[in-house]
């Protein structure tokens, strides 16, 4: 299949599923609220089992939702993927088209933190978790927190549920956003690990790093890694941070443009002048993309800088990053795309 067959595909799919979307929020503005709101009153949500499950599983049936309760006392509901990177696109563009918050309805695309983790307690084939007494070893990273957890109720649970009831516990404290943007390798044992803290302290070490990278006007920096190939020769890379497809889920695809450029130092790496001409190029590359998408890191070697770009797959924004490389005069420029809702290709430039 050529590539016009695939973005053809990509949006007539996308467009089938902003229809479910529209008619779910035309449903729920006409009556779903109101009647949903009035089941959850009486102690009845499951009256608006049916309706929902028929309108969400228009937009894509493995989407999955839920009723919760937000810290003012409003209801939330939640559409997530459950943890599908595939479909985060779809449930970022249904929130996208959510009206705003009332006092009485709000929404998450997201599972969010119990508001009283203290009181949560899993219960999995018989093992009974209770999250007050949960351990994890928070390593701090750069840009993530690796955690490793532990409970001895682990040791009554199969092997294969010891990763599962880990995230589980996490998007307990955390939230699924959270989880997603800032914590790294998790692994989950029977065997105490040093340096336990509670897990329910887990979000003050999360909340700390991401304060630690915003600055005063809210923005995050980019972070700068310097290293060098097999052969030495230096390879310099800079990343947004978090670089996590949970901070833009909608961009779903990857592209790489590869320009070589004229004027370098004996590292291979850009002099002055091309220097000047390599953060031009990606601000033009950037204006053409806008809302479509957005370079979220790059990395030069040997006389080559990389831009790796994520963008909406149901967009034009291929199109556009093609014909702004038609203004690169100082070598060869190349680029290449595929679906990539994961940010797997950018996984090895993550602090």
């Amino acid at each position: 299949m050529n590539l016009f067959h695939q973005w053809s595909r990509a949006v007539r799919l996308a467009t089938s599923q902003a229809h479910a979307v529209t008619r779910f929020w035309s449903w729920w503005d006409a009556k779903g609220a109101r009647e949903t709101a009035a089941a959850i009153v009486a102690g009845k949500p499951e009256r608006m089992f049916g309706p929902m499950a028929k309108y969400l599983t228009a937009i894509h049936p493995g989407l999955v939702w839920e009723f919760g309760s937000g810290p003012e006392g409003q209801n939330i509901l939640v559409v997530t993927s459950e943890g599908d990177p595939a479909l985060r696109a779809i449930t970022s563009r249904w929130l996208q088209a959510a009206p705003p918050a009332s006092e009485i309805w709000d929404y998450s695309c997201s599972r969010l933190p119990t508001t009283d983790p203290a009181t949560s307690v899993l219960i999995l084939n018989g093992a009974q978790i209770d999250v007050t007494s949960v351990g994890v070893c928070a390593d701090v990273s750069r840009s993530h927190v690796d955690v490793t957890m532990y409970h001895p109720g682990f040791a009554k649970l199969p092997t294969d549920q010891h990763m599962v009831t880990a995230f589980m516990l996490l998007d307990t404290v955390l939230g699924e956003a959270a989880v997603d943007s800032w914590v790294g390798t998790v692994t989950a044992g029977t065997e105490p690990p040093p340096d336990l803290v509670p897990l329910i302290d887990l979000p003050a070490v999360v909340n700390d790093l991401a304060a630690e990278l915003t600055d005063a006007e809210g923005e995050r920096p980019w972070l700068v890694t310097r290293r060098a190939t097999d052969s030495g020769a230096p390879v310099l890379s800079s990343a947004q941070v978090p670089l996590r497809a949970a901070s833009a889920p909608h961009l779903d695809t990857y592209v790489d443009v590869s320009v070589s450029f004229s004027e370098w130092t004996p590292g291979g790496l850009p002099a002055p002048a091309s220097l000047k001409r390599l953060r031009e190029f990606q601000d033009l590359v950037s204006g053409r993309l806008g809302v479509r998408g957005r370079v979220v890191a790059h990395e030069t070697r040997e006389g080559v800088r990389t831009l790796h770009l994520y963008v909406d797959s149901t967009t034009s924004a291929v199109k556009q990053v093609r014909e702004a490389i038609n203004n690169w005069t100082q070598g060869t420029v190349s680029v290449t795309e595929e679906r990539d809702p994961s940010w797997e290709n950018v996984r090895h430039l993550r602090s």
